[in-house]
């Protein structure tokens, strides 16, 4: 009996561009959860906030 197949991208670069490859979207603010204290009272500072 033939060994069969794993894996083949034959089809697959056509599919992934059927409906377009799109970039992730941005996120206007970014979390400061979990970042150093004192680097975000400097940012603050730096803002005029």
């Amino acid at each position: 009996m033939a060994k069969s197949k794993n894996c083949t991208a034959h089809n697959l670069s056509y599919k992934a561009h059927k409906n377009g490859i799109k970039k992730p979207r941005k996120h206007k603010h970014t979390s400061t959860k979990g970042m150093d204290p004192k680097f975000l009272r400097n940012q603050s500072l730096e803002k005029g906030v």
